[in-house]
């Protein structure tokens, strides 16, 4: 599997009853867990979630697969951001 698909793959597993700040939060945590950087603080609510992307953390070992697997949530971010305004939706 990818490490885009594998990236996705939580959120295809059961609707994600998050609210938008949520989401950011396990978007922001998820990229810092990737690249190494400090994790911004999480409540217990979202742990299991960045619990279950763990896995995914091996990527870490390599920069070019970071951007693989955080393409889906990037592209998420994105259409939140823009694409209720009728915008494209860019990852770049």
């Amino acid at each position: 599997m990818s490490a885009s698909r594998g990236a996705a793959a939580p959120s295809r597993r059961r609707p994600p009853r998050k609210t938008v700040a949520e989401a950011d939060t396990l978007l922001r945590a998820y990229t810092a867990k990737l690249t190494g950087s400090a994790e911004p603080e999480i409540g217990a609510e979202l742990t299991d979630d960045l619990d279950r992307l763990e896995p995914l953390s091996g990527v870490r070992a390599f920069p070019i697969r970071v951007k693989c697997a955080t393409l889906p949530w990037r592209a998420f971010e994105a259409a939140l951001k823009g694409g209720a305004l009728g915008e494209t939706v860019k990852t770049e």
